[in-house]
């Protein structure tokens, strides 16, 4: 399954030993001050929220005949197992980008996730850099961008200055063919991984969110 889900293999993963599991969020941190010499220093104190991960059951049901299995010119227990794996990462894609709350919320819903508005016809690179401005600093080496490939495939077609993506210095460079066996980054805009996923949206329709960075 981590050669197929995005979820799966970039996802922070936090072992459970239940069902259910409280994670505490950062909320507010502690107040620095300069007191001075003699002067007592302001007390503070980081505020912290709560963030409630509970297990779900996921399955996928099928039936094989005894005929089948015994006449198969193929491997047909693990043909199935692949296609089960495969299916298992593409369910937990779509949860952790579109979940509407049952099992799960998705980053494109979740209203706590800050959102970039494109300006009515704009249709340039400028917009994909907003989404880099939005993520803090200390998140940035980690970051990756996430989208449909139909949105990848624009992108390298957008023109400014009259230079394509293709020819602009360096905002989208090609993984070669050694690259290693795996899920992979299809490519890199402005130094950051590209990864593609058909659960993310690729309609042109208004006010959708299509593409994820962070």
């Amino acid at each position: 399954a981590t050669d197929y889900g995005l979820a799966r293999k970039l996802g922070l993963k936090l072992p459970m030993g239940s069902n259910e599991l409280n994670v505490p969020t950062g909320a507010g941190s502690v107040t620095i001050t300069f007191p001075g010499e003699a002067t007592a220093g302001t007390e503070s104190s980081p505020t912290f929220g709560n963030v409630p991960l509970l297990a779900k059951t996921m399955m996928g049901l099928t039936v094989m005949s005894n005929e089948f299995l015994k006449d198969s010119k193929v491997d047909a227990m693990k043909y199935l197992m692949t296609l089960i794996a495969e299916e298992f990462a593409g369910a937990e894609d779509n949860q952790a980008f579109n979940g509407v709350g049952t099992p799960f919320t998705g980053i494109l819903v979740d209203s706590g996730v800050t959102t970039v508005t494109m300006a009515s016809g704009k249709d340039t690179f400028a917009e994909y850099r907003d989404l880099i401005s939005n993520v803090p600093s200390s998140c940035l080496p980690t970051s990756a961008f996430f989208m449909h490939r139909l949105v990848w495939g624009h992108i390298q077609k957008i023109t400014e200055n009259s230079q394509s993506a293709i020819a602009m210095a360096n905002p989208v460079a090609p993984l070669g063919n050694m690259a290693p066996a795996g899920l992979q980054p299809a490519g890199y805009l402005w130094g950051f991984p590209v990864y593609l996923s058909d659960k993310i949206v690729s309609t042109t329709a208004g006010s959708t969110k299509f593409c994820v960075f962070g």
